[in-house]
This record gives C-alpha cells, structure tokens and sequence, in this order.
C-alpha cells in the first residue's frame, strides 16, 4: 500500500483526488493547498498549507503535484530531495532551464521517480496507432501533422488568471494545451533536432500568453 498525498487543490486536483481515493492500492494521506478554506473539501485527511511541513511530518511515497507551472520546479525538488516519488501534471517545467533542472535532480536522486502526467499516450486509438506503426507493415513514418484546434473563452483565464501571465505560466497554447499533441508526436518522431515557431496572441483578452502558434519540427 503506498501513502499519496497531492499539492494543490486547483480544477486538475479534481480530477487526482477521485483516482486516488478509488485505487486499492494506494491510501491518501494528506492534501496540501494555500487556502485554508479548502480544508473540509477532503474529509478524512491531514491538511496542510504549507508543502514543506508536510513532507517533513508525513511518511509518503508518492505527491500528486497539481500545482501552478512556476510551483511545478520547487514542488518537485523539496519532494525528491525528502526521498518522494512524484507524479506531476504537465507541463514538466514553464521553461527549458528549468525542466533541466528537474531532469538533472531525476540523475542526482537515482532511487527517486518523477513522472508527467501525459495520459494521452494512454488513448486506445493512439495505442493503437503506435502497435501499427511499430509492426512496420505501412512501411516507416516520414511525416507529422498535429492539429488542435481546441478554445478557451477568456472565462478559461479570469477564472484562474495565472493561466494568462507569462511569468507563472510560461506560455499559452505550446505549453498548456497542445502540450499533448506535441508529447505524442515527438514519441512517434523520436529526436527533435530543430524547432521553428510563430506565435500569436488574436484573441483579445488582455493577458500575456499566446492563444494561436504554427510550428515546423525537425
């Protein structure tokens, strides 16, 4: 049985707290958020609004990191450098700096696991696709195409306005939605080696990130 607890109590813990609490494998412990007012919405359970006690008092193996992107790099650390598995939303770091940094702290704590929760790679019909393509009966993948086309109304960002700044969130559309895309076609693609961007902002909503990108993958 392992002892699970999350960080953050934002939209996407809702989707975590449920999988956790219905797996017999797995007992949650304790809940960690900012907002004392939280407290009650998960019964049963210590809560804690600071991370830092908590990995200090409770006797974990494994944080759901549900966190703003600019708290995924600290979060990560103070669990893995307390000897804590981590299951971590996407996306693994707001920049490239500091996804290093939690790549090169997966090589210093060898006993240590840090997963990105990227469950598209999950989808049936991807599966699927991956068994086709690894069969070698259409012969070898030459090319690519993703589209998403998803929309987020500026409620999406008034609603959680850290999802607009730049700062926080460290990008709009590349980062926080077609983030899934990307992941499933660099693993079919294998290497990046070279990267060529447009970025846009169309949508007139006042806030920082991006809303509409293109990009040419090599």
């Amino acid at each position: 049985m392992l002892n699970v607890a999350v960080i953050g109590q934002g939209d996407i813990s809702k989707i975590h707290l449920p999988v956790i609490q219905e797996n017999p494998n797995v007992t949650l412990i304790a809940v960690c958020d900012i907002d004392e007012t939280l407290r009650e919405t998960v019964p049963g359970v210590n809560f804690y609004t600071d991370y830092h006690e908590m990995l200090e008092k409770e006797k974990l193996d494994c944080v759901h990191i549900c966190l703003p992107h600019d708290q995924h790099y600290p979060a990560t650390k103070a669990c893995v450098e307390n000897g804590v598995h981590v299951f971590q939303e996407k996306p693994l770091a707001r920049s490239a700096e500091e996804g290093m940094f939690i790549v090169d702290l997966e090589e210093q704590y060898k006993d240590v696991k840090i997963c990105v929760s990227f469950q598209n790679r999950f989808n049936e019909t991807f599966e699927k696709m991956q068994e086709m393509i690894d069969s070698g009966e259409y012969g070898k993948v030459t090319g690519l195409k993703g589209l998403v086309t998803w929309f987020r109304a500026k409620e999406y960002y008034d609603a959680t306005p850290w999802r607009g700044n730049m700062r926080q969130a460290g990008g709009g559309v590349m980062i926080n939605q077609a983030i899934h895309t990307l992941d499933q076609m660099q693993l079919i693609g294998g290497h990046i080696d070279a990267i060529r961007v447009s970025i846009d902002n169309l949508a007139d909503y006042g806030y920082e990130v991006e809303d509409t990108a293109t990009a040419h993958i090599q």
